[in-house]
């Protein structure tokens, strides 16, 4: 039991680091504290003591400090360069959340230059996209930019379409300050790549945005249409306060335009329901303050003094102060319509008092923004100066170093000069020859080499191109099996691990299939393998998983003449082959030595889930020098909506990794998928590809890894 512990908090380590929403309930947290405190100090507990950091900010919004240098300490002792990545970036949040920008800053360069080292381009992209955060909000959108713009690159270099939606959602909102139709540009890019992934929520933001664009450009009914989409788009999604600030938008949209203040009120007074449900005190005092200005705008002052005298207190009980500020200035007005000048008097003077103290407020923060800023270009100045100064002085001791050797020698030498100068004038011409025809050699040599491993390196290039070009495209995978994932992770530039999918009238068919070997010997058998599998689809018409692995059995024996040659390879193939009718909810599977799993219970709780395991014949494809085609089982399943089908290769359980360098195991394999059976297709993906990388380590990877998991 201590052990699935283990690998369940190893996974939530890796899975927090790479930004996976996970989010640890009370039991779980204190397991952690509790393995925390009895790990050995290992890589295994700099990833849980960053993991715990991470929770307890998010649960207690205040970071542990001493917690995440601890990680840190125990990280640079380890000389663990991932974990001081991961600690540097943690550290960076922390700092932000505690409002010291100057330490967030140092700690995400030195996050960068750690996972510059290990190579973990997609944490790169997550510490780019934080300091452009920084810099945003320290009002430097141009530095900002530039941050966000290296993340955006890393991403799409990545393919990575959630990172590519919310690097442009970021591009926009820094570009919005000085130039809308450019910030316009980025999100509609953002609403693109968010259609395709169906991030709803993701795109009811950007909707969002986009509507205060239109709206900062007083193109009030276009600003109308987009809040209305988005407000239309979280009904039945999104939380009470999401929908309740989209409300407020499109109220504040026609209070603004002046087209319709009974329409403005409406919205607000909806906005202030959801306020109260959700107890937003800050929400519902914003919501009272823009129902006075409608009544002002309305002409009914005794209904404004009503509505500012109710949201005076609620701004002072949270320190709002903008909102204290706004009402004082309402009440002002408010007192002027009703011909009370000295109360209007009273409350113009404290409205100034407070915009004199905010703005004073906003200075001492500009200060301290723009010392935050000189700190950073200091400090990099100073590295510049110091690095020029050591240039110099080993220059200046090298030179006092020559002077020194050459005067110590410079008599010695003029002594033998005369019969070097002799020796050497008679060996001149026979040295100068043979140098020459030893270099010509060498250079023929260098060039045939380079040239031998330029053909080489461009052969691999160009099969994994062709191998590339067979493998089913994101398009097809997402239009015949919408709610899946394909994990695909080749050891080398080709892989001898495929994946196959099919459609035949009302059936979907698919297959994990594993080669023997990887690289270039097993990509030309995945070459081979999937062209049967099509073949036995679409020019047979098998549909029947069993059929197709007996066609596929005899097609490789046949091809690589397994039973007529004695000196003929003797290679075959593993897969797992599933035939789905979606409308039937029926699963038809036969394997060979890859087996299937179905988790059911899926929309339940963890302990309810239950992963059923159908084992496969221990039969290969090929490799049959008697000539005789083996038979399959055919198994049939009836599966309920929510049931998670998987099929997978050997690679992923068989990696080697942990902190004592033992494989995975299929049993660690089962309890991960489990664990995160209850999140999307997407973030399954990323959990397991998150767990494999931090299972592996600094260690090589053993195979190639392939897992498809498809939802019913």
């Amino acid at each position: 039991m201590k052990k699935g512990i283990t690998y369940l908090f190893l996974f939530l380590a890796g899975a927090s680091l790479a930004q996976v929403p996970v989010r640890l309930n009370d039991h779980q947290l204190d397991s952690l504290r509790s393995l925390v405190k009895t790990a050995k100090e290992d890589t295994n507990k700099v990833n849980l003591m960053t993991t715990l950091g991470m929770a307890m900010a998010d649960i207690e919004k205040e970071p542990d400090m001493p917690l995440l240098n601890g990680a840190l300490a125990l990280s640079e002792k380890l000389k663990y360069t991932q974990g001081m990545a991961n600690a540097y970036h943690v550290l960076g949040m922390a700092y932000r959340d505690l409002n010291e920008n100057q330490k967030a800053l140092e700690n995400y360069e030195r996050s960068l230059k750690a996972n510059e080292i290990t190579g973990n381009r997609a944490r790169t992209s997550k510490t780019l996209n934080n300091i452009g955060n920084i810099f945003f909000g320290l009002s430097n959108y141009e530095e900002a930019m530039k941050y966000h713009l290296k993340a955006l690159k890393i991403r799409e270099e990545m393919n990575d379409q959630y990172g590519i939606a919310t690097s442009c959602m970021n591009l926009g909102i820094a570009t919005a300050v000085t130039d809308k139709q450019e910030a316009l540009r980025y999100y509609f890019r953002a609403i693109e790549v968010q259609d395709r992934i169906d991030d709803k929520i993701g795109k009811s933001r950007t909707l969002d945005n986009i509507g205060s664009c239109y709206k900062g450009m007083g193109d009030f009914p276009k600003a109308l249409e987009y809040f209305n989409k988005a407000l239309e788009l979280k009904q039945g999604i999104a939380t009470k306060r999401s929908i309740a600030n989209s409300l407020n938008n499109l109220g504040g949209t026609y209070l603004e335009w002046g087209a319709d203040n009974g329409k403005a009120l409406e919205l607000f007074q909806e906005s202030l329901k959801l306020k109260k449900e959700t107890k937003d005190i800050k929400g519902q005092a914003n919501c009272y303050i823009n129902i006075g200005q409608v009544y002002l705008k309305s002409n009914n002052p005794e209904k404004a003094l009503e509505n500012f005298r109710i949201a005076l207190p609620l701004s002072n009980k949270v320190e709002h102060l903008e909102g204290v500020t706004i009402c004082h200035l309402g009440l002002s007005q408010v007192f002027k319509a009703l011909k009370q000048n000295d109360s209007a008097y009273h409350y113009l003077v404290q409205h100034n008092k407070l915009k004199k103290s905010m703005l004073n407020s906003q200075n001492r923060r500009n200060m301290s923004e723009m010392q935050v800023l000189y700190d950073t270009e200091k400090k990099n100045r100073q590295i510049t100066e110091l690095n020029l100064e050591k240039e110099l002085n080993d220059t200046r001791l090298t030179r006092q170093r020559t002077i020194i050797a050459s005067a110590s020698t410079g008599l010695i030498l003029v002594l033998l000069l005369a019969f070097f100068i002799f020796r050497g004038y008679r060996q001149k011409q026979l040295s100068e020859k043979l140098l020459e025809e030893k270099n010509r050699l060498i250079e023929e040599q260098n060039a045939l080499v380079q040239e031998k491993n330029k053909n080489i390196t461009d052969s691999i290039n160009y099969a994994q191109r062709i191998q590339s070009s067979i493998l089913p495209p994101d398009r097809l995978v997402n239009e015949l099996l919408p709610d899946s994932f394909v994990l695909y992770l080749p050891k080398d530039i080709v892989s001898g691990d495929f994946y196959w999918l099919e459609k035949s009238k009302d059936k979907v068919l698919f297959a994990a299939v594993d080669c023997t070997g990887h690289g270039v010997p097993g990509a030309m058998m995945s070459v081979l393998g999937f062209n049967l599998l099509s073949q036995a689809v679409s020019e047979k018409g098998l549909t029947k998983p069993s059929d197709i692995l007996r066609h596929l059995d005899s097609g490789v024996n046949t091809m690589l003449r397994q039973s007529t040659e004695t000196n003929t390879v003797k290679d075959g193939m593993d897969l797992a082959l599933c035939t789905l009718d979606f409308a039937k909810k029926e699963l038809q599977y036969a394997g060979a030595y890859n087996g299937l799993w179905v988790v059911k219970g899926a929309n339940g709780q963890e302990a309810n889930r239950q992963l059923v395991e159908i084992k496969a014949d221990k039969s290969p494809i090929g490799v049959n020098v008697d000539g005789v085609v083996d038979n399959y089982t055919n198994h049939t399943l009836q599966l309920e909506k929510g049931d998670c089908i998987y099929i997978f290769s050997d690679g992923y359980a068989d990696q080697f990794g942990g902190p004592r360098g033992k494989k995975f195991k299929y049993k660690a394999m089962k309890e991960l998928l489990v664990f995160i059976n209850n999140h999307s297709m997407k973030e399954q993906k990323e959990m397991l590809e998150s767990a494999f990388t931090q299972w592996r380590g600094e260690l090589e990877q053993v195979d190639d890894v392939l897992v498809i998991g498809v939802r019913v």
